[in-house]
């Protein structure tokens, strides 16, 4: 087991948080640009590799990144600290950690927007959020996707400093085929890059505060076009190069414990950069089948999200309900665009089938009628002669 012990460190170096000035560009963007993406890659589409860590790091690229069984990291003198333990979904996940008290570091924004291929604007837009970017851990991957195809991938950041002292972590989803592309989508908004975990609450969207976690999380992605898509993610120190950010990965989530106790993920700063434009649409299934993904999704406003119902054998989809208001076309179910928090029930119905007896030619004297209806797993009653 991995671990991390931020006791006793809190006279170390310093760092200064920035003051943001005026609005985020992304509050600009409007429903139009809001498209639903939020389902796990259909077999419609062209097969994707393994997003998970249980072979290592094979098919990634990266810097300041391991993989690990459980890891703790040990917060507790903080204000929103504990002893954390983040757990994988199978065996092992990915640790991205920049390395600490280091006079160069592995890598700065410059090389991490050109390894992620970000358009100048791209890596603008993380400079502007954070100037005073310090030493990076980053990893990456190209994925050749359909036009339309969407997946999710889980990530975790856990702060080790405190305010007003800050870190950050970011990921980036970049058409290297079509680099003027600007169809592909991260939680539904048109951008190649999004802010994800932070320490300083208003700077993240979703902000840790003193040594907290953003618990799992789940990103989700859509190919605008056919083409190579590079999905890189990026952990980063402000100002000096010690209390370094954690930002675990895995496919699916894991767990996560905060003093042995479960830990729910939190919801989106609604301060933060995009936070007051994200609900939540929490998907839910009945006996006889399932809905993928079945975890609580994350949809911009005016956004809608898309649900693919999996009935078990000898069922099929009876109906598609909850509050979120939506359309079912064959097995997929598409929300109405979303405005609030909101869900989607879908329920499954067994199948029947007719059974008809030949007595060839004999006289039923009891026992089950000649012709019946059974329900899928039930046994049709045989007449007697």
């Amino acid at each position: 087991m991995g671990s991390f012990n931020v006791n006793g460190r809190l006279g170390s170096a310093k760092k200064f948080l920035r003051q943001r000035e005026g609005r985020p560009i992304w509050r600009t963007l409007s429903a139009a640009v809001l498209t639903g993406l939020f389902l796990i890659a259909s077999t419609a589409h062209a097969d994707l590799p393994s997003l998970g860590f249980e072979d290592g790091l094979t098919g990634w690229t990266a810097e300041g990144v391991t993989v690990s069984e459980d890891f703790q990291i040990d917060t507790t003198e903080l204000d929103d600290g504990g002893l954390w333990t983040i757990r994988p979904h199978g065996t092992q996940m990915a640790v991205v950690f920049p390395p600490e008290n280091v006079s160069s570091p592995f890598s700065d924004l410059d090389m991490v927007a050109t390894v992620f291929e970000m358009a100048p604007g791209s890596k603008d837009y993380i400079t502007s959020e954070f100037p005073n970017s310090t030493n990076f851990a980053y990893i990456y991957r190209d994925l050749t996707l359909d036009a339309g195809q969407q997946f999710t991938l889980a990530w975790n950041y856990v702060a080790t400093d405190y305010a007003p002292f800050n870190d950050a972590s970011f990921v980036s989803f970049v058409n290297t085929s079509n680099p003027s592309d600007d169809t592909s989508r991260i939680y539904g908004l048109r951008e190649q890059v999004m802010i994800l975990g932070a320490t300083v609450t208003g700077t993240g969207n979703w902000s840790t505060g003193d040594g907290g976690s953003t618990g799992w999380q789940f990103a989700t992605f859509r190919a605008g076009e056919a083409g190579t898509y590079r999905l890189g993610f990026a952990a980063f120190n402000l100002d000096d190069t010690v209390f370094s950010p954690y930002l675990f990965l895995d496919n699916p989530a894991g767990e996560t414990l905060k003093n042995g106790q479960a830990f729910d993920s939190i919801p989106p700063d609604p301060t933060g950069p995009l936070g007051d434009i994200f609900h939540t649409v929490t998907p839910s299934a009945g006996v006889g089948g399932s809905i993928s993904p079945s975890s609580a999704q994350t949809v911009g406003d005016g956004a809608t999200a898309q649900f693919t119902l999996l009935p078990q054998p000898g069922y099929s989809i009876a109906s598609v309900g909850g509050t979120c208001g939506g359309s079912l076309d064959g097995n997929t179910y598409t929300t109405s665009a979303i405005s609030s928090g909101c869900t989607v029930v879908a329920t499954f119905t067994a199948t029947t089938y007719s059974v008809s007896f030949d007595l060839a030619g004999g006289s039923r004297t009891g026992g089950g009628e000649l012709s019946q209806t059974v329900t899928h797993g039930q046994a049709a009653a045989a007449p007697e002669l």
